[in-house]
């Protein structure tokens, strides 16, 4: 399925669209559309793409993607073996700029959201209580009609402007809306390495991924992605690892290699540049949240 526009239906009875879903996996590719993208996963784990970010993610990940920012979610490689313990489930709502009108969050009452709306181009994650009390509502949301359902959303969207306990994903790119064939190499690339990044992947093969020369894909990597192949690919095994260690009972030494690296100093020296604190001590955060 190649990576594009993708056209948000919203039926004639709704101004948004709401969407509580259980599937194997989460399966879009990268991709964006004009509607702002609220969601909450409610079940499995993986690694979120959102512009330049990338992270891990696990149930209570919630999240909140601007108009035209490309994005994806995809589940680690244990989703796809059609086993029937493991399954993905997410709340997403789907929304217009204007899906309430064209001034109507230029009253007074709602210029906090009006804000949250135009930094949603950064990507906006939620945690803490307030993700929790957002959560909740979401939950609501699906099995609501008329103006209930509208006033839950504008109360979810208030929550979220008003809430101290979130953080900017990605910075606003002036290039964000890239060329069809461009997305579908960026989304190619994001696969593949997805599916080897515990291997030796060098710039050769991810260039003929690409369908690229090195140099080219070099310089294609860094301007859609304001970093280096290498970085990159180091982001997403740090992604892993911080999964890995919220997640599993695994030793550090167990999840360096099993995140791709091969050497324990290496593993704790980038982890450390990556969040800041030594595995140990991400660990036991984790523990304590």
């Amino acid at each position: 399925m190649k990576p594009k526009l993708i056209n948000v239906v919203v039926d004639g009875m709704s101004s948004f669209r709401v969407n509580d879903e259980i599937i194997p996996h989460f399966y879009n590719p990268l991709h964006f559309h004009p509607e702002l993208e609220l969601t909450c996963i409610l079940k499995s784990k993986g690694t979120r793409f959102v512009g330049h970010h990338v992270e891990s993610f696990q149930p209570g990940d919630l999240v909140l993607v601007g108009p035209n920012v490309p994005h994806c979610w995809k589940n680690g490689p244990e989703y796809y073996h059609a086993d029937p313990l493991l399954e993905a489930q997410a709340i997403v709502v789907q929304f217009r700029e204007d899906f309430a009108g064209p001034a109507f969050f230029d009253l007074p009452e709602l210029l906090p959201v009006k804000k949250l709306i135009y930094d949603s181009r950064r990507g906006i994650k939620v945690y803490g209580k307030s993700r929790e009390k957002i959560k909740a509502r979401l939950e609501m949301l699906p099995a609501l009609a008329g103006v209930s359902r509208m006033t839950c959303l504008l109360e979810i969207l208030e929550m979220m402007a008003l809430s101290k306990e979130k953080i900017s994903l990605t910075e606003i790119d002036p290039h964000r809306l890239m060329p069809p064939v461009q997305m579908k190499r960026l989304n190619d690339v994001y696969q593949y390495t997805l599916d080897n990044f515990r291997e030796n992947i060098d710039i050769e093969q991810i260039a003929q991924v690409a369908n690229m020369t090195p140099n080219a894909f070099c310089r294609f990597f860094k301007s859609h992605n304001r970093r280096t192949y290498t970085q990159f690919i180091n982001e997403v095994r740090i992604a892993h690892a911080c999964s890995l260690l919220s997640t599993t009972s695994l030793s550090i030494t167990e999840i360096a290699y099993e995140s791709g690296f091969n050497n324990l100093a290496h593993f704790n020296r980038m982890f450390r540049k990556h969040r800041k604190v030594v595995p140990f001590s991400y660990r036991k955060q984790q523990l304590d949240f």
